[in-house]
């Protein structure tokens, strides 16, 4: 988890985890696409997706 010198933006107030800063940051910069269930930048969803149901076989 990340250290906690600025107040949580999560709506329930509990310390930001790695995720949460990723997905809060990007969403600050103005970035309005697809993000993984680790709160990284998706720019390519279809390809994802894919990958995600190749290892899911």
């Amino acid at each position: 988890m990340n250290d906690t010198a600025r107040p949580s933006r999560r709506p329930d107030g509990r310390p930001e985890s790695d995720t949460d800063t990723r997905f809060f940051d990007l969403r600050a910069s103005g970035y309005i696409g697809a993000l993984d269930p680790d709160g990284y930048a998706v720019p390519d969803v279809e390809a994802w997706l894919n990958r995600q149901a190749d290892r899911d076989r």
